[in-house]
């Protein structure tokens, strides 16, 4: 009887391992997600979004403009204004000759401030540059920078010409 209990005791124990053992498996397989499907990757695609055909500076009253580059995608250059009503505009493309999709992820506009400044980066037709703005791939789009010397009403006159840097930059992203 001894040897029969003992043999049902080992059965008794030997059935709960291997319930606690397919229980443990079970909720393992149960947790794993699988995820099936069909993914193309086009070979040779490119990305190629850069600043492009840059015109000369557009100044009225006593300003000037100079240095103006483009390198990718920041144009910079110096601006030397004198009297209120001074300005310097650029105009310039943006170019997505890559193969992929594009969309502003940033503007970054850099310039002293100064009160009596103002500089605007539009698009060339006037509206605004925004976030998650599309360039298709094959397409350009033209961009206008304006510095502008403005002295509000009530406003003082500096005592001297205002002379500086300004750059901006467009940072683009895939368009999903």
């Amino acid at each position: 009887m001894n040897r029969e209990r003992s043999f049902r005791s080992l059965a008794v124990v030997a059935v709960l391992v291997a319930t606690i053992g397919l229980g443990v498996a079970f909720a393992a397989l149960a947790q794993q997600l699988n995820i099936e499907g069909d993914v193309v990757v086009r070979g040779g695609s490119t990305w190629v979004i850069e600043f492009d055909n840059l015109e000369p500076a557009s100044v009225s009253g006593t300003a000037s403009a100079a240095n103006a580059t483009l390198t990718a995608t920041t144009m910079t250059f110096d601006a030397d204004l004198a009297e209120p009503g001074d300005s310097v505009v650029f105009e310039w493309d943006i170019v997505n000759s890559g193969s992929i999709n594009a969309m502003v992820n940033s503007v970054l506009l850099n310039f002293p401030n100064h009160p009596n400044i103002t500089v605007t980066l539009t698009y060339a037709d006037g509206s605004q540059i925004a976030q998650n703005d599309t360039l298709n791939a094959g397409t350009s789009r033209g961009v206008r920078l304006v510095v502008l010397y403005d002295v509000p009403a009530g406003g003082e006159l500096p005592d001297q010409d205002i002379n500086f840097t300004v750059s901006a930059t467009i940072n683009y992203m895939q368009n999903r």
